[in-house]
């Protein structure tokens, strides 16, 4: 319950979970006489957001106890996992002004069975040669989970790669015979 407009006003929340419920954030509950008790229902634990719908119960406690059961299965069977957008560095490129370059991915995310893992395979094309530009792909990435492909997306240059003129090989050469 809270109160509003000075005190003048009194407003209550009929979603009791969210006193109740670890983890409870949010939603709507409602009741008429034809879809009877109803509630959407919000939790977070950890990295994990579920709701839980229940429509058409006979009272008030029937729904918040079988929204309760819901969302309780599902923290107990299921976790998210997930990586963050990332970049891959130091891949090679013959022919250019540089020998190497970096190349930017989508992360991904998904709800997986409890003791499953959500695993990504980067793999980026082999003999990649000058020049190339931003936004060109360069590779591909597959997120697996229990050996199902779950998700695709492509590696993406970050930088242009100008191919190597004459003057560049001749300099590079000197330089190289200079060290030596």
């Amino acid at each position: 319950m809270d109160t509003v407009r000075n005190g003048e006003f009194t407003l209550t929340n009929t979603n009791r979970l969210i006193k109740f419920f670890n983890g409870a954030n949010g939603l709507k509950t409602g009741s008429t006489s034809k879809a009877g008790f109803c509630i959407s229902a919000s939790a977070k634990r950890d990295n994990l957001q579920l709701i839980a719908v229940v429509m058409g119960a006979s009272t008030r406690d029937v729904r918040n106890k079988t929204a309760g059961e819901m969302l309780e299965y599902g923290f107990a069977n299921f976790d998210y996992g997930g990586f963050e957008n990332d970049t891959v560095c130091n891949i090679p490129i013959k022919g250019g002004k540089d020998t190497e370059f970096c190349a930017d991915y989508q992360g991904y995310g998904a709800v997986v069975k409890k003791g499953e893992k959500l695993v990504k395979n980067v793999v980026i094309f082999d003999d990649i040669s000058a020049p190339i530009a931003q936004g060109d792909v360069v590779g591909k990435v597959t997120y697996f989970c229990a050996d199902k492909t779950l998700y695709e997306c492509d590696v993406i240059s970050c930088e242009d790669v100008q191919k190597i003129g004459f003057f560049d090989a001749f300099v590079s050469i000197l330089k190289n015979a200079l060290i030596l």
